[in-house]
């Protein structure tokens, strides 16, 4: 499964697959809620039966510096 990166640049392209074997897509939806200077919410989309997350370097460019958890 893949992890979340430990840093996410603001202003780049953000893009993440997770293989959910128990969860696959698109009978289910994966989200990751960070949160810290700001609010950042991310909805899957479906890619076969895994979960895709992307983001364009406009999105991120509007997300605040900051430590998230």
């Amino acid at each position: 499964m893949a992890r979340l990166p430990e840093t996410i640049k603001a202003g780049l392209s953000f893009s993440l697959t997770l293989a959910l074997a128990d969860y696959p897509a698109p009978q289910w939806q994966a989200r990751i809620i960070l949160r810290g200077p700001a609010s950042i919410d991310l909805s899957s989309e479906p890619a076969d039966e895994d979960h895709q997350f992307s983001k364009t370097p406009t999105d991120t460019a509007a997300w605040k510096a900051g430590d998230y958890w």
